[in-house]
């Protein structure tokens, strides 16, 4: 069965982002990517080489390490990240940010300003900005 939804999602990423990405750099081990992840309670940590953003490291991607068989202490964040991740700017519209998440099939999306990481949105985001809109 196929499963079609309407959102009604308005505003932008500025309404809704999360301030100050959680970031690592490619060099880090998955040990303490993972690490990371759970001390900071996020599901995605922004990859920087120096001040440019190189990549996006998530919770899928640890498991895909982890399925691999790959020792966490010796692989690095670099190794698994997605590559030059899509992103959004605060004033990319909430339908243009959903649609472009599921285009890409990710579920979290760094904000740029001027080419500097200011934060991050998420699906979950955007699922609870449609849940206060349809209550």
């Amino acid at each position: 069965m196929t499963l079609h939804m309407a959102f009604t999602i308005t505003g932008t990423v500025d309404d809704i982002y999360r301030p100050g990405a959680i970031t690592a750099a490619a060099d880090e081990s998955l040990e303490q990517t993972a690490a990371r992840l759970e001390d900071k309670d996020v599901s995605a940590v922004v990859i920087m080489d120096g001040y440019r953003l190189a990549g996006i490291i998530t919770e899928r991607d640890i498991v895909r390490a982890v399925a691999d068989r790959r020792d966490l202490a010796d692989g690095t964040a670099g190794d698994y990240m997605t590559l030059e991740p899509a992103t959004v700017s605060l004033e990319t519209p909430l339908g243009e940010v959903a649609r472009t998440m599921l285009a890409y099939g990710v579920r979290h999306l760094p904000v740029v300003v001027g080419g500097e990481v200011i934060g991050m949105v998420s699906a979950r985001d955007l699922l609870e900005v449609e849940g206060a809109t349809t209550d």
